[in-house]
C-alpha cells in the first residue's frame, strides 16, 4: 500500500527542475499493485 509519504515525494519530484518535462500527464502511485 502506498503510503502518503510516497505520494507527497512523487508530488515533490515534479516540482522540480527534472520534472518540469512531465506535462499533462496521469501519474499512478500505487506501489506495484497493479502490475500484471
Amino acid at each position: 500500500m502506498t503510503s502518503p509519504s510516497e505520494v507527497a515525494n512523487t508530488i515533490a519530484f515534479l516540482l522540480t527542475d527534472a520534472g518540469a518535462n512531465i506535462v499533462g500527464e496521469s501519474v499512478k502511485i500505487s506501489g506495484g499493485s497493479v502490475l500484471r
